[in-house]
């Protein structure tokens, strides 16, 4: 993450959290947690390589905390 870039694209680098977790169940039950918590805007979701946890239910998951949170979710992979 690049802090000046932010800061130049409007976001303040002191406003992001970043979280390197230890595999993708992990990833995947603190995404869903942040997008419920209605404490964020916007959880952003890196996965590398293929991933068995990230199944159509996984998938339905976050979009139903991301709904139930009023909160954008971008998963890239």
């Amino acid at each position: 993450v690049y802090a000046p870039g932010l800061a130049e694209l409007g976001l303040p680098p002191e406003r992001l959290l970043i979280a390197v977790l230890p595999d993708e169940l992990a990833l995947l039950k603190a995404a869903a947690d942040l997008l419920k918590s209605r404490a964020l805007g916007t959880v952003r979701l890196e996965l590398h390589g293929p991933s068995r946890r990230l199944d159509l239910t996984a998938s339905r998951r976050l979009a139903l905390a991301a709904a139930a949170g009023n909160c954008l979710a971008l998963l890239l992979r």
